[in-house]
C-alpha cells in the first residue's frame, strides 16, 4: 500500500493559471518522482483557451461560477511510500505554495487501496501557509461549492473543517428551504461521505421532493443514486467508543443496520429503472468517478441492476475498469440485484482485459442443503410455476419416484432468470400444493439464496418464505 498526493489548483488571473500547471508539475517531478496524470471530466462543457497548460486543463470559471477565477479540470499525483515520504511530501507542498504566490492549492493526501482510495488528510495552501486536516471526504466536495458557488456567506472553510456537524445541519436546513446551491452541496456530501449510512440517515421523507427534482429534472447521477437508496432502505445508526490498542487514542466507530420492512421514500421500481436508464444515457458526460461510486452504492444498498452502467462504460467506452468489474460480477454473481453467475460471460471480459481465467477453477464439490420454499399468492401465478416444474419432471426428472422428482435446479433457474450455470446445481425434490394459494417446493442445493431471489424477482407479487 502506498500514499498519493493529489493536487488541484485555482488562480485569480489567467496568466497565473497558465503558469501553475507546468510549475506544479516541475516541482513535483524533480528528483525523479513518478507523476500520474488523472483526467477529470466536467459535466458542463466549457471552451478551453487554446494556450491552456498541457498538464492541467484550464477553463474560465466566471460563466460557471460567477467569479473571476481560473480552475483546473485535471489533477496529477505523486505516489510515495508512507513510512519514508510523508514529511518530504508535506515539505514539498509548503515550498510549492510559496513559489506560486496567491494561487490556492487544494491538496489531498490519500491512501491507495488499489480499487478504492481513502482520503487521509486534506489541506488548503496559499503563500506558503499549509494547514493539514482530517475530514470526511464528502465535506471535501463541499469545499468546491463554497469556493465556486457563492456559498461563502453561509459557511467558512473553518466551519467545514472544524465543525462539520454545524455545517451539515445548516446545509440541510437551507436545502429544505429551497436554496439550490445548498441542495447541490448536500447531495455531494451525502454521496461521497465516508460514513454513508450515518450521513444518509439525517434525511427525512420530506426531503424527497427536492431530491427528486435533482434526480429526475436535472438528471443528477448523485441525486438519483441517493433517491434509489431511499426507495429501498431506512437505517438505524449508533456510535461505539473504542481505544486504539497501539496508540491509546480514543476513536468512534459508527454502526449501521437496515430496518426491515421500512423505506425512507416510497418504493417505485418503474421510476428507479428510469433513473438508471438516464444514468446510462448520460454516461459519457458524467465524471467516471461518480459512475463507479454510484455502482458501488447501488450494489451495496439496493437491488438495482447496476451492471447497466458498467456495460455502457465497458461495451461502448472500452473502459478496462468497468470490464474488470463485470468479469468479477458475472464470475461470482450478485443475485440480490438480479445478476446471476455466468462464467462464460465472465471469461469474455477477463479475455478483454488480458487476464487468464478458467471457469473450471471455480468448480466446487457439492455440499447440498435441503430447503423449503413456501409460496403464497394468486392461484393462477402458482399454477404457472407448478405446471412448469411438472413438465420438467416428465422430461428431465423422475416422475412417480418415491425418493423425489429430481428436477434439475439449473433448468428451473434458466426458466426463471435465464442462467443455467453450474453454480446453480441442485434439484427440486418434492412439490406440495397445500391449497389453491399455497405451494411448497422442497429442494437441495449448495446455496439456497439464488433460487429465493430468482423466485422473488420472477414473481414479485408472491409472498415467499424460506427455511
Amino acid at each position: 500500500m502506498s500514499n498519493v498526493i493529489s493536487f488541484s489548483l485555482t488562480a485569480k488571473q489567467h496568466e497565473d493559471a497558465e503558469k501553475m500547471g507546468p510549475l506544479c508539475y516541475e516541482a513535483v517531478s524533480k528528483d525523479g518522482k513518478q507523476i500520474e496524470i488523472e483526467p477529470w471530466m466536467m459535466v458542463i462543457h466549457i471552451e478551453e483557451p487554446a494556450d491552456c497548460s498541457r498538464f492541467l486543463g484550464i477553463f474560465e470559471a466566471k460563466e460557471l461560477y460567477g467569479k473571476e477565477l481560473w480552475y483546473n479540470c485535471q489533477s496529477f499525483g505523486w505516489r510515495y511510500d508512507k513510512k519514508t515520504g510523508e514529511a518530504e511530501a508535506e515539505k514539498m507542498v509548503e515550498e510549492l505554495s510559496r513559489e506560486m504566490g496567491d494561487t490556492e492549492l487544494m491538496v489531498y493526501r490519500y491512501e491507495d487501496y488499489g480499487e478504492s482510495d481513502r482520503v487521509e488528510k486534506y489541506a488548503w495552501a496559499c503563500e506558503g501557509k499549509v494547514e493539514w486536516h482530517h475530514t470526511d471526504y464528502g465535506f471535501l466536495h463541499l469545499m468546491d461549492w463554497l469556493t465556486y458557488r457563492d456559498m461563502d456567506s453561509l459557511f467558512t472553510k473553518e466551519d467545514i473543517l472544524f465543525d462539520s456537524e454545524y455545517t451539515f445541519k445548516r446545509l440541510l436546513t437551507k436545502a429544505r428551504e429551497g436554496h439550490e446551491n445548498c441542495q447541490g452541496g448536500l447531495i455531494d456530501v451525502l454521496f461521497w461521505s465516508d460514513e454513508f449510512e450515518k450521513t444518509f440517515n439525517e434525511l427525512l421523507p420530506e426531503d424527497e421532493p427536492w431530491l427528486r427534482h435533482w434526480a429526475i429534472e436535472k438528471k443528477d447521477v448523485k441525486a438519483a443514486t441517493l433517491l434509489m437508496v431511499g426507495m429501498e432502505n431506512r437505517y438505524r445508526t449508533w456510535d461505539e467508543e473504542f481505544t486504539d490498542e497501539d496508540t491509546g487514542e480514543p476513536f468512534t466507530f459508527t454502526n449501521a443496520e437496515k430496518i426491515d420492512g421500512e423505506t425512507l421514500f416510497p418504493r417505485n421500481d418503474v421510476e428507479a429503472l428510469r433513473m438508471l436508464t438516464n444514468i446510462c444515457k448520460e454516461w459519457q458526460t458524467t465524471d467516471r468517478r461518480e459512475l463507479f461510486k454510484a455502482v458501488t452504492t447501488l450494489r451495496c444498498c439496493t437491488e438495482q441492476d447496476y451492471t447497466m452502467i458498467l456495460h455502457r462504460q465497458a461495451d461502448e467506452g472500452n473502459d478496462k475498469d468497468a470490464m474488470s468489474e463485470l468479469a468479477y460480477t458475472y464470475r461470482f454473481g450478485y443475485e440480490r440485484n438480479g445478476i446471476y453467475v455466468n462464467r462464460r460471460l465472465a471469461k469474455e471480459y477477463y479475455d478483454k482485459i488480458g487476464e487468464q481465467y478458467d471457469p473450471e477453477e471455480d468448480f466446487t464439490e457439492d455440499s447440498p442443503v435441503e430447503t423449503d420454499y413456501t409460496l403464497k399468492g394468486n392461484a393462477k401465478t402458482l399454477n404457472v410455476l407448478r405446471d412448469t416444474i411438472n413438465d420438467f419432471c416428465q422430461r428431465f426428472g423422475t416422475p412417480d419416484n418415491e425418493f423425489g422428482m429430481f428436477v434439475p435446479l439449473q433448468l428451473l433457474m434458466k426458466f426463471l432468470v435465464g442462467s443455467d450455470d453450474e453454480a446453480y446445481r441442485g434439484n427440486v425434490l418434492r412439490m406440495e400444493q397445500k391449497d389453491d394459494n399455497t405451494l411448497i417446493l422442497h429442494t437441495e442445493s449448495n446455496d439456497s439464496r439464488p433460487l429465493y431471489y430468482a423466485l422473488h424477482q420472477c414473481f414479485p407479487n408472491l409472498e415467499i418464505g424460506e427455511r
